[in-house]
């Protein structure tokens, strides 16, 4: 229990509520628009990839995800992925080109093709120079849009410190867009700070916050 609500572990055989909330939360990124089942082999490979990962969220009633967190520490999250699902994301591009005839569309797929021609090093942490050591990196924070508002968010940020805390890490770390004013603002109240680390763009802050521990 945290703030209220009871959260619970997820795995493997939660994927499909995963890829649902993903697609209510994040209607317009380009996994979405790839499909459910992208989404789908998406959280597969997250949580039983060769990372450090756990999965955690809030069931309403129904059985339906109202919030999730993927964290800990990942080795090749986007890329490994990338290189599984290589012939079938090309056959979603290909289904809607559509995609490739907007900025953020080509940006993805020259990305992806990008992550191809990269090694993946299954015994290093991914993007080591940006990484903070002994940090529980959060992949995913999501809250379903009619669940937002009522601190559901902020319990599953306080479920990650006390699982990073378990887990013996130090602080947590996430990737945020700085020009969401919002978002900014929720986790500035919550203590968490720019880490400043290089690498940093225009729309890509990584953000840091030390556990307190338990």
């Amino acid at each position: 229990m945290a703030g209220g609500h009871r959260v619970q572990s997820l795995g493997g055989t939660d994927v499909a509520s995963m890829a649902a909330l993903h697609a209510r939360v994040f209607p317009d990124s380009v996994l979405t628009r790839l499909g459910l089942e992208a989404l789908r082999r998406y959280y597969l490979w997250q949580v039983d990839g060769p990372h450090e990962v756990e999965a955690f969220g809030v069931v309403g009633q129904g059985g339906r995800l109202l919030g999730l967190v993927v964290g800990g520490r990942f080795r090749g999250s986007m890329i490994g992925f990338v290189k599984r699902e290589a012939p079938f994301l090309v056959g979603c591009v290909v289904r809607q080109p559509h995609l490739l005839v907007e900025e953020r569309g080509r940006r993805a797929v020259r990305s992806g093709l990008g992550l191809l021609a990269r090694p993946v090093r299954r015994t290093q942490v991914e993007r080591p120079e940006r990484v903070p050591d002994r940090s529980f990196g959060l992949l995913l924070v999501a809250v379903d849009p009619e669940a937002q508002r009522s601190g559901l968010g902020r319990a599953l940020l306080e479920e990650a410190e006390r699982r990073a805390s378990a887990a013996g890490m130090e602080r947590l770390h996430l990737t945020l867009d700085p020009t969401n004013w919002g978002a900014m603002a929720f986790y500035s109240g919550l203590g968490w700070q720019r880490l400043g680390v290089p690498g940093d763009t225009d729309r890509q802050w990584l953000m840091g916050k030390d556990v307190v521990a338990s």
